[in-house]
């Protein structure tokens, strides 16, 4: 907030995107997902898969990041409400070490069979866990974002669904929104 604020004093427009929009900076607008929202969104949909009587392993690549922490806060929302135990592992952002890292999470306890995560590096982090450990044995992840990883992992049936963000949407309507304000 305080670089926001330091660079409004001096006359400089802001507007931001791909951020948190729960700050109460005093940029002009900000264009981005409704992180709460879109975890919500993610774990309703994985109502459909998680197998009855299961727990859920909930990942984030870091901890400590707003949009991570608000997309895990949706996720443990609807988890909660329907009753459903889960576990948060942080990662890393690196999704190779993610994926070993969500191996021996899902080793811990046998009894879970989906991981819903919050970014890109844990999401595919979990989608290369599954495919390397668990393939064909009733595993499920859905998660964030889109990397050729995810994609290919989408297409293998390996991730059930991912939520990205639109990055030109992001980009390019606050490059109007100035452009308009001038």
């Amino acid at each position: 907030d305080e670089p926001v604020a330091e660079a409004v004093a001096a006359g400089v427009p802001v507007v931001a995107f791909n951020t948190d929009d729960t700050t109460p900076n005093v940029r002009l607008s900000t264009v981005s997902q409704d992180l709460y929202e879109a975890g919500r969104k993610v774990a309703t949909r994985a109502l459909e898969f998680i197998p009855e009587g299961t727990p859920v392993l909930v990942t984030m690549h870091d901890a400590g990041i707003s949009a991570l922490e608000e997309r895990r806060r949706g996720i443990e929302s609807v988890l909660k409400r329907e009753g459903i135990e889960r576990t948060v592992v942080v990662t890393t952002p690196h999704p190779e070490k993610a994926r070993e890292i969500i191996i021996k999470a899902l080793e811990a306890n046998p009894r879970i069979k989906t991981v819903l995560c919050t970014g890109q590096a844990d999401t595919e982090g979990a989608g290369l866990a599954i495919e390397k450990a668990f393939a064909g044995k009733g595993y499920h992840a859905a998660g964030f974002d889109l990397s050729p990883n995810i994609l290919r992992l989408v297409d293998a049936g390996v991730i059930e669904l991912t939520i990205d963000q639109q990055p030109y949407t992001q980009g390019f309507y606050p490059v109007v929104q100035l452009t308009l304000l001038v």
